[in-house]
């Protein structure tokens, strides 16, 4: 199917998005802790404290309603009380006006926080998505559109955990630095769906090209906006908790993601066709998740008190959801083959891993009283038992996949292999290469089919047998990936009609109607009709001829290229 290039950058954005999406998680599970105090700004660079019983605070000697000068704290732990977060081992040390005494309390973080359920759901949709990009870099890194949705989904991700709400480490100064960048990456992540948007319907009006700018200047000012709240909550030269700085950046954030999506709907108005498809399926799951941000940032601006948290998190899971129906059953980008597997993996993997954890469950209390000889045989022989079911537990598991989200697919690729069968049996030459180029335009969804035929002298359709194509198909009798190979031949791949050793003729596919790329399951179907198509024209120009094999094939395959040229 010839050797894709794929350029490592592009692979290793997601790797890096993986890299941050696990940092988040340990911290959370292992670092992260709540001292048991918060700080309420009651006047510019005044705060009020709020003490938990019980709490790390509240052991060091602090009580609610201590009055805390935002300006005499440290930036370190100002950064700290203005995020919310905090790590294990964070030691702080708060100058506080209790009954007109000024008073210092340190105490060192340790209680850990609790990791609530909406945060599991928006790892594991953040997982999802990195895994979506990946897939996406791999099995198409040479179309623009599945670049830049890659590139638009790990940086996105990368954004959404490096930002100040999840990154949090033992080095304050580096966690500020670092929220810095990751704010910035989101505006760059609206900035790249207003270039995937503007991949449609070329040349683009004056009127999407002022939206897209627009859509850029924006990002721009929320990516600045953000680095300058930073530089707030880390130096204080504005009161960090106050509203001024906080409002300022959800509405930077809101400009930016509103004039995304009026740039992607304007876009959409324009495309037709396949183009319309494919955009509106991309608008469906990306638009709609950007659209949902824009109202969960707008919402607590007019409702103060409304937390979004969860919200937010949810959407986060919904997003892959989205993207899933839309590249599996809508084939919004051609990764659907590398799913099906990736799929069937994961599936037989839970349910092989289930069945031993179940068994191992019911028989643990029957084990308990056994010898260890007894104990190390049962499972040795359960693993040895679910080893010989994996196939069969793989059979069915891929049948209920390709049911479920492939039937398309599977249905096109089992008539493919269907008339391959029936070539065997057909009485009539032409009747038989109209059908197979017939039976390819509609199932392989081929732009043109061409069957070149040996011409008796060495030459397929005006080819000669020189040709690299020609040479490299009779040498390994494989598809040849015409787009990397300078051939005479017109098209995106060759299928070889080898019989007896040889190449009675080449079976050429244009690209695809929809613009996706020949799987590997369909392309195996592809080059057995190929093959049998072609051992049926040499057994009907044997009967025709009686003759030896190589002269009748010759001067049948002849006649018949004389009569469809």
């Amino acid at each position: 199917m010839g050797r894709v290039k794929r350029p490592w950058w592009l692979l290793a954005v997601p790797a890096l998005a993986t890299v941050t999406l696990s940092v988040v998680v340990w911290t959370a599970v292992a670092n992260s802790a709540d001292p048991g105090c918060s700080l309420d700004g009651i006047r510019p660079y005044v705060a009020t404290l709020t003490v938990e019983p019980g709490g790390d605070a509240f052991r060091s000697g602090l009580r609610t309603g201590d009055i805390v000068d935002i300006r005499g704290l440290q930036p370190a732990v100002r950064y700290r009380f203005a995020t919310g977060l905090f790590v294990r081992h964070d030691r702080l040390t708060i100058p506080v006006l209790r009954h007109g005494r000024s008073l210092t309390f340190t105490f060192i973080a340790m209680t850990r926080t609790p990791i609530t359920w909406d945060s599991w759901v928006a790892y594991a949709g953040n997982l999802w998505v990195i895994l979506f990009a990946t897939l996406i870099a791999w099995r198409r890194p040479q179309d623009r559109e599945a670049r830049v949705v890659a590139l638009l989904l790990s940086t996105m991700i990368i954004g959404v955990t490096l930002d100040v709400d999840n990154w949090a480490t033992r080095w304050s100064a580096l966690d500020a630095g670092v929220s810095a960048v990751g704010g910035a990456l989101l505006p760059t992540a609206y900035a790249l769906f207003v270039t995937y948007v503007m991949l449609f319907a070329n040349p683009p009006s004056r009127l999407r090209l002022n939206l897209a700018r627009l859509a850029y200047a924006s990002s721009a000012l929320a990516a600045l906006s953000w680095s300058l709240y930073i530089y707030v909550l880390w130096s204080g030269v504005i009161d960090p908790l106050g509203p001024f700085e906080s409002d300022q950046l959800a509405v930077c954030a809101s400009a930016a993601m509103l004039a995304g999506l009026v740039c992607g709907i304007a876009s959409l108005a324009s495309t037709r066709g396949l183009e319309r498809t494919r955009l509106s399926w991309a608008m469906l799951s990306l638009g709609s998740y950007y659209a949902f941000d824009l109202a969960f940032t707008i919402l607590p601006l007019i409702w103060p008190s409304l937390d979004n948290s969860p919200f937010v998190d949810v959407m986060n899971f919904a997003l892959p959801l989205g993207l899933t129906y839309s590249v599996l059953s809508r084939r919004l980008l051609d990764i659907g083959f590398a799913l099906n597997r990736a799929t069937v993996f994961t599936i037989v993997s839970v349910i092989i891993v289930g069945l031993f954890m179940l068994a191992e469950w019911l028989m643990g209390t029957w084990l308990a009283s056994q010898s260890h000889v007894t104990s190390l045989a049962v499972n040795a022989g359960l693993v040895v038992a679910l080893g010989f079911s994996s196939r069969a537990i793989h059979h069915r598991v891929d049948h209920v996949v390709d049911v479920l989200f492939f039937r398309k697919r599977h249905e096109d690729e089992q008539a493919i292999l269907e008339f391959a069968r029936e070539a065997a049996f057909a009485t009539d030459s032409a009747q038989l290469l109209s059908g197979a180029i017939a039976v390819l335009e509609s199932r392989a969804d081929a732009a043109f089919v061409t069957i070149a035929l040996d011409d008796a002298h060495g030459c397929y359709a005006g080819v000669s047998k020189g040709d690299p194509a020609i040479l490299a198909l009779q040498a390994r009798h494989r598809p040849v990936d015409l787009r990397e190979t300078r051939s005479g031949f017109s098209g995106e791949y060759a299928y070889p009609m080898a019989v007896g050793g040889r190449l009675v003729g080449v079976l050429v596919l244009g690209p695809k109607r929809s613009g996706e790329l020949y799987a590997p399951d369909e392309s195996n179907a592809i080059a057995k009709l190929a093959v049998d198509v072609g051992a049926a024209l040499a057994v009907h120009a044997l009967d025709a001829d009686n003759m030896s094999l190589p002269q009748a094939i010759a001067q049948r395959l002849e006649r018949l290229g004389a009569q469809s040229s």
